[in-house]
């Protein structure tokens, strides 16, 4: 059994566009952290959007939670650069 989710088209490309843009300007070091801030933020949001484990069939929820929660680590990891900073080897540093 396939089970398909219709998340929207339009929300698919612009989410793809934004992630896309973002990560440019970070590994072009430009505004690396604030970059980084914003793509945490969009993560989070699109968490919460679009893997919502706990309003799930049983039978779905165990990979929307998988899904969530990489979301989540991923998030993290965004918001540790912007708290640690680029480090010693960031592209940002001969700018």
């Amino acid at each position: 059994m396939t089970t398909t989710y219709n998340t929207g088209t339009d929300i698919s490309t612009l989410g793809t566009v934004f992630n896309t843009s973002a990560s440019t300007i970070a590994l072009a070091g430009r505004v690396l952290l604030a970059a980084m801030f914003v793509l945490a933020g969009f993560t989070l949001a699109a968490s919460v959007l679009f893997h919502n484990f706990w309003a799930m069939p049983a039978d779905q929820a165990y990979v929307q939670q998988l899904m969530f929660m990489k979301n989540i680590s991923v998030a993290g990891g965004l918001l540790t650069i912007v708290a640690l900073g680029d480090g010693a080897l960031g592209l940002s540093k001969g700018k």
